[in-house]
């Protein structure tokens, strides 16, 4: 028996990821997201995987529908409604519980209306026991745990049809320390990603690997956030006045840190617009296990503030301010400075651009990630650079140690433009089988 695998989204760019792969009676639909580019110019409506015909045709055909959701990122998850609209809930949806509170929380941007019981199964990804095996239909899935900027995501290893497939997007070797709590015992990040990749492999090679391209540009392996959220406190020593501090929201993990190190310093901090506010919402749990301190409501008396429209966004807190007419919101101040720790997602390059310049205009000095001028074509002066970033998907070497553990009979690059595929393929072609997919190309297997 044969396992089919088509991009519904998610190849050729970043956004809209959507993967479906079949077998016998049974499709595991991997991801239902929407393009962050759309959703970063103030579109709010949800601009789904392009191909979700292809999964209507497949129900049609008496294929049962199941979906897993990797993490609560919104290239990931945006689109859910679609699964809904098509009946597709309860036990047919998988996520862990991360990912739970996340639509909880956005589920009014997002389209959909929730009630107290969560209309999906909730998983422990970090639990790789025997038990944490799914049967569905005619594949069994482990959810693989993950190391990347979102808490609780995990890569679905596929077995059905004789055939061992993964599928491995947004994640590195080292999360936000060089060091992992594995059972009680710490271990170096890298070694615990590689024993959990050995442990994939087995006494057999995997068949097919979907595998995460986005970084395909840069060299080595993706830093651990730790290094980011040292450089942001030589930042906010240095800095004279209220230091402005712009991430996705979502970045659940740098905001925590951030914290923690403000509240060591004795700093303290605000939260500006209601993603962010929601994101600490979600933290506010760990926060108070670790000690840390809470948000102030006078901006006046913040030393950090931390605001959303890293991407330009529209109808985020930074357009706001830029635009005027809100009260509720803080002014920025001659002696303030702004720290982007992001980087630009690809599509969005305008209006980062046309946010930052007006930043500018109004502070005493923004801080961009390195690279970041040229990429966005910022005139000179108006931005510094320094270490503000780094980012939830690993390097060329994190990419090279992957394929070098898994060994596998066929590579599908995902989740990144055309370009950087091909920078992919350059750099493993001749010692791997690289297959590129189309939006909408069945590969079989």
């Amino acid at each position: 028996m044969t396992v089919k695998i088509t991009p519904l989204g998610g190849v050729g760019g970043v956004g809209k990821n959507s993967f479906l792969f079949e077998t016998g009676k049974t499709g595991i639909l991997v991801d239902c997201g929407l393009d962050p580019a759309v959703f970063a110019k103030g579109d709010n409506s949800i601009i789904p995987p392009e191909r979700l015909d292809i999964l209507d045709d497949a129900m049609r055909r008496g294929v049962d529908i199941y979906s897993l959701l990797t993490h609560y990122h919104f290239d990931h998850i945006g689109a859910i409604a679609e699964l809904f609209a098509r009946g597709i809930k309860n036990e047919r949806i998988i996520m862990s519980s991360w990912t739970s509170s996340f639509l909880y929380l956005r589920q009014d941007s997002l389209g959909i209306q929730l009630g107290d019981n969560p209309p999906w199964k909730i998983i422990n990804e970090r639990n790789r026991s025997r038990e944490s095996t799914l049967s569905l239909g005619d594949f069994r899935v482990t959810p693989i745990p993950l190391n990347h900027s979102a808490y609780g995501a995990f890569a679905p290893l596929m077995i059905g049809g004789g055939r061992k497939i993964l599928h491995l997007t947004d994640f590195k070797f080292w999360g936000f320390l060089r060091t992992v709590r594995d059972n009680g015992i710490m271990r170096d990040g890298r070694d615990w990603f590689e024993d959990i990749l050995r442990k994939v492999r087995g006494k057999n090679p995997v068949d097919c690997l979907l595998l995460d391209a986005l970084n395909s540009d840069l060299a080595g392996f993706t830093p651990p956030e730790e290094e980011v959220v040292k450089s942001l406190e030589g930042i906010i020593r240095e800095a004279p006045g209220r230091v402005f501090i712009s991430c996705i929201s979502s970045n659940l993990q740098r905001i925590e840190e951030i914290i923690k190190m403000l509240t060591r310093l004795g700093k303290t901090y605000a939260m500006v617009g209601s993603s962010m506010r929601g994101s600490f919402s979600m933290l506010k749990r760990r926060l108070n296990k670790a000690g840390a301190g809470f948000p102030v409501r006078d901006y006046n008396e913040a030393d950090v503030i931390f605001i959303t429209g890293s991407q330009g966004e529209e109808n985020a807190a930074i357009q706001k301010m830029l635009d005027g007419g809100e009260e509720r919101l803080p002014e920025f101040l001659s002696d303030d400075w702004f720290v982007s720790s992001s980087r630009v997602i690809p599509g969005n390059e305008e209006q980062v651009r046309r946010s930052i310049i007006g930043i500018s205009r109004r502070v005493a000095k923004v801080i961009i990630h390195f690279g970041e001028i040229a990429k966005i074509g910022l005139p000179v002066g108006v931005a510094e650079e320094r270490f503000t970033h780094v980012s939830g998907h690993d390097q060329l070497g994190g990419l090279g140690k992957v394929l070098e553990i898994l060994e596998p009979r066929l590579v599908v690059p995902i989740h990144a433009p055309w370009d950087r595929v091909a920078m992919f393929e350059k750099a493993f072609g001749s010692s791997y089988n690289i297959r590129r997919l189309q939006v909408g190309e069945t590969l079989e297997i």
